[in-house]
């Protein structure tokens, strides 16, 4: 991918009326001779950090569209792998590599494909990702996913940035307590220790595949849990709320 390509897509929304998502998967958007396209992952990564507005169907410039620009244009001659990085503001200025994220390549289809994962899920797990900086455990290897301390059921769901680390920390507190225990370990592992699928099938014992499957479930509960609606898009839409016994183990999906 060429560096320019999502620098030259803001540029055209800031003149156009919005980008429309197409069939490929990628959105177009155009003003007068000028046309530009992304592909949908990095778009979800432009809304996750408010660089521009509008959802799976359609996307705008907003009041913060200048300043990524302007932070683009201010660092030229950025790499191939730097070009699909946005600025998440939530995070401090992380900047975040979305082409590293398990969820993007997860959230983009595969030859004509349906992604495996919506953009509802995707932004779960992003804001999962932000409370989990906040509450500065990134760097702690291993986390106990029972006998953690219960937030008060009263506790908003939104984090404030003003609010501590220990608000985030009850917050995934409640996230726990939320979800059953095989979906949170995993949505925490990959959203907030940033593991691998393999990695997470590999620690324990279960068949291929199967993870991924544990994620979506997860990742579609803890949008729920958030107040995050899914857009209508056919039967792929349609919730999953099943789920094994405590001891019970995934099957094999091949």
């Amino acid at each position: 991918m060429s560096p320019d390509l999502t620098l030259k897509f803001m540029r055209v929304l800031l003149r156009a009326e919005d980008a429309v998502a197409g069939p490929d998967g990628r959105y177009l958007a155009a003003a007068g001779s000028a046309r530009a396209t992304l592909d949908a992952a990095l778009v979800r990564g432009l809304l996750s950090c408010g660089a521009i507005a509008g959802d799976a169907r359609a996307v705008r410039a907003n009041a913060e569209t200048r300043s990524w620009i302007r932070r683009r244009l201010a660092s030229p001659g950025e790499s191939e792998q730097v070009a699909d990085r946005v600025l998440d503001r939530s995070t401090g200025g992380l900047t975040v590599n979305l082409a590293e994220s398990p969820l993007a390549r997860l959230a983009v289809g595969l030859r004509g494909d349906a992604p495996f994962l919506e953009a509802h899920q995707v932004e779960a797990g992003e804001r999962l990702r932000r409370l989990w900086e906040k509450a500065s455990l990134s760097q702690r290897v291993t986390m106990r996913y029972d006998g953690s301390p219960r937030a008060p059921r009263g506790i908003a769901r939104g984090l404030e940035p003003g609010e501590s680390a220990i608000d985030a920390r009850k917050k995934i507190a409640r996230i726990r307590e939320a979800l059953p225990p095989d979906c949170a370990g995993v949505v925490i592992d990959v959203c907030g220790l940033l593991k691998g699928l393999q990695t997470v099938e590999a620690e324990r014992g279960w068949p291929r595949r199967s993870a991924k499957l544990v994620l979506r479930i997860g990742l579609d509960q803890l949008a729920r849990h958030f107040g995050i609606s899914a857009v209508g898009q056919g039967l792929g839409a349609a919730p999953i709320n099943g789920w094994m016994a405590p001891d019970g183990r995934p099957d094999r999906f091949e």
